[in-house]
């Protein structure tokens, strides 16, 4: 992008207004804006306020500083070119650090401004990604905040299709979708059923309850997962409950390999499964030793007299 400038002297001070355009860029905190006029108190101005239909597109906190400091402006660059958004874009982005949504609002006023703009030319301009660029656009199509557009302008300012047809794609690309259009496509292999939910065997339960190799193999895992998830969805309470079992058992075997996971998130699970189980940290607290329901009406009528004595 060539930028046109020409030197000339400017308004007086009160009549210097703000160009829309300049306020891609947020201004200045009073803390930065009262070093910048110490700054230009002490060195004067070194950079001169640029005009753009006879308001300032470039320079806000140059002229808010002047004005803190009690410095005349002598003189102003004019802008005078074809694109006035790339101007201060290009004028302003190397001086900041924006946040991320600093740097999406940039890329929706540089787009606002100009919907023609490529979004890999609008994404240079703003120091962001393409595909960053195409997100905000396609945000700004759907809320009809920008229009859309058949073709768009590369940063060479070369017009070029918004999307592009088949027919514009190189040839050696269409060969290669056409041969993969045409390949036989293999037969899907057929889906196994599903293990039944059930009790595992006693081999396996004899691994798990340390009578015999503690490891469980992957065969075992696998079925005692699957099972859950079928007795959940078809089995009775007495199935689910027994495969819960059998998926303790197997978090029981791996506890080794569980305590390597962050402490923070094996919370987080634990209180996610004791909410699905509908159990409290107070249901976990140790049940102080008392009599069984039977057991109390047996020691009752065990000390209630048998009957008069004759």
């Amino acid at each position: 992008m060539m930028e046109r400038l020409t030197t000339e002297k400017p308004p007086t001070l009160t009549e210097l207004e703000f160009h829309p355009l300049a306020e891609f860029f947020p201004l200045m905190t009073e803390d930065e804006l009262a070093e910048l006029a110490a700054d230009i108190k002490k060195n004067g101005l070194l950079e001169p306020i640029t005009l753009y239909q006879n308001r300032i597109i470039d320079g806000r906190n140059r002229y808010r500083a002047c004005r803190k400091a009690g410095v005349e402006i002598t003189q102003t660059d004019t802008y005078d070119g074809s694109d006035p958004a790339a101007f201060v874009a290009s004028r302003n982005l190397h001086r900041r650090h924006l946040t991320r949504e600093q740097r999406n609002e940039l890329l929706a006023k540089l787009l606002k401004a100009n919907p023609e703009r490529s979004d890999r030319a609008t994404a240079k301009l703003a120091g962001a990604s393409d595909k960053t660029a195409t997100s905000v656009r396609k945000g700004l199509e759907a809320r009809s905040e920008i229009p859309h557009v058949e073709q768009r302008s590369d940063s060479k300012g070369r017009k070029q299709p918004a999307r592009k047809r088949s027919g514009d794609r190189p040839k050696h690309i269409l060969a290669r979708e056409t041969t993969k259009k045409t390949e036989p496509v293999a037969a899907a292999p057929p889906i196994s059923e599903p293990p039944k939910a059930g009790p595992i065997s006693e081999a396996t339960r004899a691994a798990t309850e340390g009578r015999s190799r503690p490891l469980l193999t992957g065969v075992v895992k696998d079925s005692a997962a699957s099972g859950f998830a079928n007795a959940l969805h078809t089995g009775s309470e007495g199935d689910l409950a027994r495969v819960l079992e059998d998926l303790h058992r197997v978090l029981k075997d791996e506890k080794k390999k569980i305590a390597s996971v962050p402490r923070e998130q094996r919370i987080a699970v634990a209180r996610g499964v004791l909410d699905a189980l509908g159990v409290t940290i107070e249901d976990l607290k140790p049940i102080p030793s008392r009599l069984q329901p039977t057991e109390a009406v047996e020691e009752e009528a065990a000390q209630a007299p048998t009957g008069a004595s004759g």
